[in-house]
């Protein structure tokens, strides 16, 4: 009896849980195979991250210029106001005082 509570006691203390380690090891392989979101969610965010910047920049250019041919500067026209010219619709112009050429 005593033998075999020794044997017993020498199985337990060689057996340090490796197997348990190599399981977490396996199946945190297995998770990274299988979820890809993690990676996808990442990459998103470093490509949003660059979206805004060239959002912002596109947006001032067009709202800078007018293109031809798009129309939106059918009705712009320069306005003195008080001294000084300035581009705007003709009904801006008039509401402010101006007077549109």
């Amino acid at each position: 009896m005593v033998r075999g509570l020794l044997i017993l006691v020498l199985l337990a203390g060689f057996n340090t849980g490796c197997f348990v380690i190599e399981e977490l090891d396996s199946g945190l392989k297995i998770l990274e195979d299988h979820a890809p979101l993690a990676e996808r969610e990442e990459e998103s965010d470093t490509k949003a991250a660059a979206a805004p910047a060239k959002a912002d920049k596109d947006f001032w250019k067009n709202s800078r210029t007018i293109a031809p041919g798009s129309g939106g500067g059918a009705d712009v026209v320069s306005c003195k106001i008080r001294g000084q010219l300035q581009f705007m619709k003709r009904t801006d112009c008039v509401n402010r005082g101006g007077q549109p050429k």
